[in-house]
């Protein structure tokens, strides 16, 4: 249970932040949403696929972190192992409201304390650099989400969004089926006509469709990964 409260330098003048995975249950997931804005990044690091929200059944971008259900195969001694952190996850314990832009912190969140960790603010009561940086990436969500879904828009426009099974086989022969996950329609970009192409170019939703097919590449990183934890383990 999340228990935010409105962040203030007179409430919150001496709380820290101790960023630590393990003690981040919400770290413990195979996938997390990502925003269009960070395609690239999380590409160069992750399998990239599109699910349905459970709550609305809207598409949204995702990137795989692991095979099982509550695994992420990124995280290693309490520290996630890659370029890019999604921002999802590194803007925690913090949430911005869209309407009025407040800013708020989960008090309750493992990562909240007040002996160890980043500052929140300056004994002047300013944002420390901690969160200065914390703060513009909660603005990128902001204004990610809607872009986010203006590209998926485009992208069911235009037929370019099918269904895909992995189905993926260890070194140990323990093998994982996931359903549920959507990919870009490759037949589809190819079906396109000039004109189209260029109206997917010149919104960015055309070098989007790309980055989430070649980040697929990654499905083979990530079973390699699966297969080092599973030797670890014997």
């Amino acid at each position: 249970m999340k228990n935010f409260e409105a962040l203030s330098p007179s409430k919150h003048r001496d709380v820290r932040i101790m960023v630590d995975y393990i003690d981040q249950p919400d770290a413990q997931t195979n996938s997390v949403p990502i925003l269009v804005s960070e395609l690239l990044l999380c590409g160069a690091n992750y399998p990239l696929f599109l699910i349905k929200n459970s709550d609305n059944g809207e598409f949204m971008c995702c990137a795989l972190l692991g095979f099982a259900e509550n695994e992420n195969l990124f995280l290693h001694d309490g520290q996630w192992s890659a370029t890019h952190i999604p921002l999802t996850f590194s803007r925690k314990p913090f949430h911005m409201t869209q309407e009025s832009n407040l800013v708020y912190i989960d008090i309750d969140n493992p990562w909240v304390n007040r002996d160890r960790g980043e500052r929140l603010f300056l004994d002047n009561g300013e944002f420390a650099p901690y969160m200065t940086e914390v703060i513009r990436k909660l603005e990128r969500i902001a204004i990610g989400m809607d872009e986010t879904q203006a590209f998926i828009r485009v992208l069911a426009k235009h037929d370019l969004i099918e269904p895909v099974k992995l189905d993926v086989t260890f070194d140990n022969d323990l093998s994982e089926k996931l359903n549920g996950l959507y990919t870009i329609k490759k037949q589809g970009i190819s079906d396109l006509s000039n004109t189209e192409l260029q109206q997917l170019h010149q919104t960015g939703a055309l070098e989007g469709a790309y980055i989430m097919l070649h980040s697929l590449e990654n499905v083979k990183a990530l079973a390699k990964l699966k297969n080092k934890r599973l030797r670890v383990s014997i």
